[in-house]
């Protein structure tokens, strides 16, 4: 934003201007104007007079971003005066010349603050993409995407860091995207972390760096560019730009690479590369906050899920653990379920297509049916495992019950007998096989319930059992 090249426009005749020797002398460019020729852009100073007016209007002249001086009485001219020392024009033209420099700095300034603020707009969208997805993948695959559009970068890699109590650190190749070559599937690919390739030495020291060359590192430095992908795919990478993403307890949980920055507007064919300048990475350095944040918060949540999930197992397993004939049973139940849910979107009726599940209704459901027997952990034991419908104990105590009623039969039989013997005078053979047959079918029906109630007491599908 240095002082513009002090160009002075003014027009043929300008030979013939009474400031002309006066002007020859001051520390300025002269530049005739035609009417056929534009304006040139370096245009500061306008000498104005009536052969340039009759060439285009005023307004034409206020508009063109040049100061206007003249020796006549403009609204927007300053004013020449027409018997001026050297000394004086000059003083003046210095300050015309001050006044566009001024002009062309505001005008920058403002430019640049018009895109402060959309980087900033950019930034903010950016962190409610973020803060908005749910998944992981998706999610980092979002960070690259803004990443690249704010920096207009060809290519982009993100690692993250793997700190496991268990085993050493180990640096996560986790996503990559480039502009020009074709994406294939990619696969995640794990390295001891280590000061020896770029990523792992910002993510080691939590330093950033901004290499216009990665092919030009020098010698002593720690790190090094592995060339083998750039010879294997036929690309060139040229600038990096490697950021640390710091949590909220300023640990790296992974690195952002941006490669090879393109100039906005060249040609796409063959675009022009250009290094990362110091307001790209103030941008990307608040993108790298705020994907720690959302990186770190996604997996905070992930964790949370596979605990409840842990959880949710355990149940299970404690369940079946009190009911081992039902081993299995919650699992089935859970997988049936969620089969007969997942066909609601192609079910027959609209009616039933409403219903369908949406993810979390689909989790929420396969946790509720693997949880449906939840109840059992707090049944006593021996409701819980009983195999039949009665304790053995009342069941035993139901077949002495019987053997006494039958029991007790015969005793009255036999007093009947007694009785006719003692006050009939005999007991006829007719008497007494009545007596036995009353007994017998007494006896027979105790013998029939007893056997019903056993057959009902054993466990039974409810299409088999006779319940009436």
């Amino acid at each position: 934003m240095g002082t513009p090249r002090l160009v002075l426009g003014h027009s043929n005749a300008l030979g013939e201007h009474p400031l002309y020797d006066l002007l020859a002398q001051c520390p300025l460019s002269l530049q005739p104007i035609d009417a056929s020729d534009p304006l040139p852009d370096e245009l500061a100073l306008v000498l104005l007079d009536e052969r340039l007016l009759a060439l285009r209007p005023l307004a034409d002249w206020l508009d063109c971003g040049a100061i206007l001086v003249g020796c006549m009485d403009q609204p927007g001219v300053l004013p020449l005066p027409p018997h001026a020392s050297v000394e004086e024009l000059a003083a003046l033209l210095r300050f015309a010349g001050e006044q566009y420099s001024l002009r062309h700095q505001t005008e920058q300034l403002a430019a640049a603050l018009a895109g402060k603020h959309d980087d900033l707009s950019k930034l903010v969208d950016v962190g409610l993409a973020l803060s908005a997805e749910r998944d992981l993948d998706r999610l980092l695959e979002k960070i690259l995407i803004e990443g690249r559009r704010l920096s207009n970068s060809d290519a982009a890699s993100l690692f993250l860091v793997s700190r496991r109590p268990d085993a050493p650190a180990q640096l996560i190749f986790k996503l990559t995207q480039n502009g020009t070559l074709s994406q294939n599937s990619f696969q995640d690919q794990r390295m001891p972390l280590s000061k020896a390739s770029i990523a792992g030495y910002v993510a080691l020291t939590s330093t950033e760096l901004n290499i216009e060359d990665v092919y030009a590192i020098a010698a002593d430095a720690p790190y090094r560019f592995n060339r083998s992908l750039d010879l294997q795919m036929g690309y060139r990478t040229m600038s990096i730009l490697a950021i640390p993403m710091r949590n909220h307890r300023h640990e790296v949980v992974g690195v952002l690479e941006f490669i090879n920055r393109q100039r906005k507007g060249s040609e796409q064919l063959e675009p022009e590369l250009i290094a990362f300048d110091e307001e790209t990475a103030v941008s990307l350095r608040a993108l790298a906050s705020q994907a720690a944040v959302a990186i770190e918060n996604r997996q905070l949540l992930d964790d949370i899920s596979r605990l409840f999930d842990g959880f949710v197992q355990a149940s299970v397993f404690a369940i079946e653990q009190r009911d081992p004939t039902t081993s299995g049973h919650s699992f089935r139940v859970a997988e049936l379920c969620l089969t007969l849910a997942n066909q609601l979107p192609h079910a027959p009726e609209a009616r039933l297509r409403e219903q369908a599940l949406s993810v979390d209704g689909l989790r929420e459901l396969r946790y509720a049916a693997l949880l449906h027997d939840f109840g059992k952990v707090g049944v006593r034991e021996h409701v819980l495992v009983k195999a039949k419908k009665l304790p053995e104990p009342v069941l035993e105590n139901l077949r002495y019950r019987v053997a006494l009623a039958q029991e007790n039969l015969h005793n009255q039989t036999l007093r009947k007998m007694l009785h006719a013997y003692r006050h009939q005078g005999g007991l006829s053979d007719e008497r007494r096989l009545q007596l036995e047959a009353e007994l017998a079918y007494e006896c027979e029906r105790l013998e029939r319930y007893l056997s019903n109630i056993i057959q009902a007491n054993e466990p039974s599908m409810l299409s088999e059992g006779d319940f009436q």
